[in-house]
């Protein structure tokens, strides 16, 4: 994203006139963004901010205050102490979200794949995880850093996760007393647990075969504009539908079978087995996930 900045255009311009004045970063974020614009072929020094926006330790204060006063940044671009780790991740997720906007998107979508892997963490590990959701999800609880920013978190989770988890193991008793004694929002875990609980459900596939019909014209454009030369097939009959068939499965198998004649030849004969099998959520505490609470 960041090799796709235009310094002459508008919306760079507004981008960086956010970077300048937004109150998070102790001035890390302008600095950096000033630095980058004025490394020119510094390909190694250029790398390594790029790995600070994404979220890697590759910056030490002392390298870029010494950089700003190497390009006569220093008195512009003041720099404090780096923020605290948490606030930090929050500040990545609004500044990447901008840099979505300055090369020409909307912002930024996150998505939270496999919620339920929750449940082989530790009673302390889940009620942390809770409270992450909750930054995430919440609908009062956004960290203040990612407030106004153009972000859009989506998650997944099986259906079985609140009843196996929230409910029958008792997280929904237990997660909001361990949040007090350990100092955390009781409000944010509460808000992580409710997001998982109020998940809207998927559509069966069987529900929507004509969905699924003609949006395989969707993707098969773009499999075209990856694949310029590919020989588009006619649409396929669908495969058999059963209540535990996901559209994921559908768009893989479609993607699979024209990986297979794109690479050999339009007129490979393919047969695709698939394991439909749902597994529910694994409720066993994995022993080397444990943490020292200490």
């Amino acid at each position: 994203m960041a090799a796709r900045l235009q310094y002459s255009s508008p919306s760079f311009q507004k981008f960086q006139l956010w970077v300048n004045q937004w109150q998070f970063g102790s001035g890390w974020w302008p600095a950096t963004l000033a630095l980058y614009q004025r490394l020119g072929g510094d390909d190694e020094k250029l790398d390594a901010i790029v790995r600070f926006w994404a979220g890697e330790p590759t910056l030490k204060s002392s390298e870029v205050r010494r950089s700003l006063r190497d390009h006569g940044l220093a008195g512009a671009y003041p720099i404090g102490k780096l923020p605290p780790a948490e606030s930090l991740h929050w500040q990545r997720l609004a500044f990447c979200a901008q840099l979505c906007r300055a090369i020409g998107f909307g912002g930024l979508v996150v998505l939270v794949e496999e919620i339920e892997l929750i449940a082989q963490y530790s009673l302390l590990q889940r009620v942390k995880s809770y409270r992450v959701l909750g930054h995430l999800f919440g609908t009062t609880t956004l960290p203040e850093e990612i407030k106004k920013a153009p972000l859009v978190f989506v998650g997944a989770v099986t259906r079985d996760f609140e009843r196996v988890i929230l409910q029958e193991k008792g997280d929904w008793e237990k997660a909001p007393k361990i949040a007090l004694q350990k100092h955390m929002s009781e409000e944010v875990v509460k808000a992580g647990m409710e997001a998982i609980s109020q998940a809207t459900p998927l559509r069966s596939c069987l529900e929507a075969r004509e969905a699924i019909q003609s949006m395989w014209h969707r993707v098969a454009d773009l499999y075209q504009k990856a694949y310029p030369d590919w020989v588009r097939p006619s649409p396929p009959q669908l495969p058999e539908l059963y209540s535990t068939t996901t559209v994921r499965s559908i768009i893989r198998r479609w993607i699979t079978e024209w990986d297979v004649r794109r690479y050999y030849s339009p007129d490979t004969e393919i047969g695709i087995v698939e394991d439909e099998a749902i597994k529910s959520t694994p409720t066993e505490e994995l022993p080397e996930l444990e943490e020292d609470e200490e």
